[in-house]
């Protein structure tokens, strides 16, 4: 019986867990991003604008990044911040975090199916 509960724990928890951090995420983004647009925008701001200009600007960093130019700007700011004894601490684990996350790659469904017995 314990068991089962456990195993029952360790399916819903991490969905649980999952589900709460991205609407965290989420209201986190609309509180920063739509606060300043509310404020630009009174009359036609709407719900989950906040959302939308957050989602824009991560992209055009992404866009901007695979220029050299702002690479390299990237590395030096980074270099900078790096230099700080507490911000190092705390980038420095957030960026290898992240970058645990950016390295991990699920096998396709294809080749799990391919490998598992019976199929």
């Amino acid at each position: 019986m314990g068991r089962i509960f456990f195993a029952g724990l360790l399916t819903v928890l991490p969905v649980v867990a999952t589900v709460y951090f991205m609407v965290w995420l989420i209201g986190v983004a609309e509180r920063v991003f739509g606060r300043p647009l509310q404020w630009l925008v009174p009359d036609g701001y709407q719900t989950g604008m906040g959302i939308v200009i957050a989602i824009a600007i991560v992209f055009g960093v992404g866009i901007l990044m695979r220029e050299y130019f702002f690479a390299r700007l990237f590395r030096r700011a980074e270099r900078a911040l790096l230099a700080v004894p507490l911000v190092r601490s705390v980038y420095g684990a957030l960026r290898d975090m992240l970058g645990l996350f950016a390295s991990h790659k699920e096998p396709s469904l294809e080749v799990v199916a391919l490998t598992l017995p019976g199929t």
